[in-house]
């Protein structure tokens, strides 16, 4: 389903050049100065089109690897954290002694440690919800933006007879167009940006639970 959709959405940015060449094509020659200015414009456009493109990922996908991130990895982590916990009560109620007071004295930081990692495993889960939500509304966008140019295409090519000819309308399509990419790429780095922030902050809240950045030892003396 997702490469179909892909697809059609592929096949819609080649309806759009071909419509936007015959734009050109059907063009008075009187205008065609106007129509190699546009070209050269248009080139940029077609640029942000590609990259566009280029950059969509099926929200899908993304959406499994966040779930993978909370069932498979912050999941069992945090039956770990309640193990550590039952670990203490057991140690308290059966086991006495130096090696037994060193072993109870290190399980906190054993705890700490396991807990930051499931906030990490977390964090991450939803830092790729967030990317796979923002990626379906770039993609949304981006076909809501090639859907308005393709019509603005057709419109212009009815507008043949006219004496600015069709690519007028066209170059006021292709703007909209170039607007509108402008907004949806620029939302996705926002949002990706925010999901970074979040998760440096957990980085660096939870950097005193790992020694030396290392996972805290347990010595029994």
């Amino acid at each position: 389903m997702a490469d179909t959709l892909l697809e059609q959405v592929h096949e819609l940015i080649v309806r759009a050049h071909q419509l936007w060449d015959e734009v050109c094509k059907q063009t008075p020659a009187y205008l065609s100065w106007l129509v190699d200015r546009a070209q050269h414009k248009m080139d940029d456009v077609w640029e942000q089109v590609q990259h566009t493109w280029d950059a969509l990922i099926w929200p899908g996908e993304i959406w499994h690897v966040a779930d993978e991130w909370s069932k498979s990895v912050a999941g069992p982590i945090a039956k770990k954290v309640g193990l550590v916990a039952k670990t203490q009560m057991t140690v308290d109620d059966h086991w006495s002694g130096p090696a037994a007071s060193a072993y109870a004295d290190a399980l906190p930081s054993q705890q700490a440690a396991l807990k930051s990692v499931e906030r990490y495993a977390n964090t991450l889960s939803k830092a790729y919800n967030d990317y796979a939500s923002a990626m379906r509304e770039l993609l949304i966008g981006f076909v809501a933006a090639l859907v308005a140019f393709v019509i603005a295409l057709v419109g212009a090519l009815a507008s043949i007879d006219t004496v600015a000819g069709p690519i007028v309308a066209a170059i006021g399509g292709a703007v909209a167009l170039s607007v509108d990419l402008t907004k949806v790429c620029g939302d996705l780095k926002d949002k990706m940006q925010g999901s970074a922030n979040e998760l440096q902050r957990t980085v660096l809240s939870d950097s005193d639970d790992f020694p030396n950045g290392k996972w805290p030892t347990v010595a029994l003396g």
